[in-house]
């Protein structure tokens, strides 16, 4: 979600609280809430924050964090796709180099990668990799939800 303002809420948050209003008066049975309500609280909870939006509105908590949740998936597959370490630092012993007489010199990379994330939500991840090898693409891809 990254930073939320703080401070009063705009007039367009009032303007969907009365849309809101208006439909559920006006839905018969139990029916879902129209996308544009929700197209038009997502923003505004990103904003401002999920839980003040739901309680300003009238919007329930879980749901609205889930459309934001998937709002934010959606916009940070945009971002960067692509790492590239050095192929020391992720490969296994065995795929390097061998020394001279057909055996691992156990030699380790000197070079340094640092991998530093920021979702979306907010959260932040940092890797510092030096001198081991590691599943460094599944590791990164865990921390986005990606599993592997």
């Amino acid at each position: 979600m990254g930073k939320q303002t703080k401070g009063p809420l705009p007039a367009e948050v009032e303007k969907l609280q009365v849309q809101l209003q208006e439909w559920r008066l006006t839905r018969k049975g139990s029916c879902p809430i129209p996308a544009p309500i929700w197209d038009a609280a997502v923003p505004l909870a990103i904003r401002f924050g999920v839980c003040r939006i739901g309680r300003a509105v009238g919007l329930d908590y879980t749901w609205l964090r889930k459309k934001v949740a998937r709002a934010n998936a959606a916009s940070s597959t945009g971002g960067t796709a692509f790492l590239e370490l050095p192929a020391e630092m992720v490969l296994p012993a065995p795929h390097r180099a061998p020394q001279r007489g057909g055996q691992d010199s156990g030699w380790l990379p000197t070079a340094v990668a640092v991998v530093e994330i920021t979702k979306a939500d907010g959260a932040q991840f940092r890797m510092r990799l030096q001198g081991a090898a590691v599943d460094a693409a599944g590791i990164v891809a865990a921390f986005l939800g990606g599993g592997r």
